[in-house]
């Protein structure tokens, strides 16, 4: 494994675990779903009692092409008994290039999909704990789309979280003003 360590494979999923758990937006048994948004990639953790019991990251690439590729194709006689039609290559092509492309798939389409898939995934490993609300986190701009599409998409509660601000801790600009003056 080219000499690598895995060490702290896992870490960040625990340590999210904990800091849900340190903000209290669970309460009791419940579990609850923490999507991470990063700018190429989502993470799913579900979450209950200070426990990690699911987690899944996939990367997301927003499709912006059609999925069908130009079809180029010269012209065949005509098959006999078909009226001049043509051959079944070129109605089978003439088939597909009439097929419009699907609407580009947005960031936001992607982490809902992918966030279905893996509830999906772990409602067949623990059906007796469902996931009762969402809780989206990131820097990436998309979280409140994520939870508007989520909740929708769920049918369950979905909200944004601001650690710094639940746990008490000095918001990014606060530290590089500290670190400045203490040169």
């Amino acid at each position: 494994m080219a000499g690598l360590k895995l060490a702290a494979l896992g870490l960040l999923s625990w340590g999210n675990a904990r800091c849900v758990e340190a903000c209290r937006v669970a309460e009791g048994s419940e579990a609850l779903a923490l999507v991470s948004l990063r700018p190429d990639e989502v993470g799913i953790d579900v979450v209950s009692q200070q426990s990690l019991l699911f987690s899944r990251g996939t990367t997301i690439q927003p499709r912006t092409e059609s999925v069908l590729p130009p079809v180029e194709s010269a012209p065949s006689p005509p098959l006999s008994g078909n009226g001049g039609a043509g051959s079944i290559e070129e109605s089978a092509a003439s088939g597909l290039q009439s097929i419009p492309a699907p609407p580009a798939e947005t960031f936001v389409d992607l982490v809902a999909i992918e966030v279905v898939r893996s509830l999906h995934s772990y409602g067949g490993l623990e059906p007796g704990n469902p996931v009762t609300k969402v809780i989206v986190v990131g820097a990436t701009g998309q979280e409140p789309a994520g939870e508007d599409a989520l909740q929708h998409r769920l049918a369950m509660p979905a909200r944004g979280l601001d650690w710094a601000g639940t746990l008490g801790l000095p918001r990014a600009d606060h530290l590089r003003e500290r670190l400045d003056a203490a040169g």
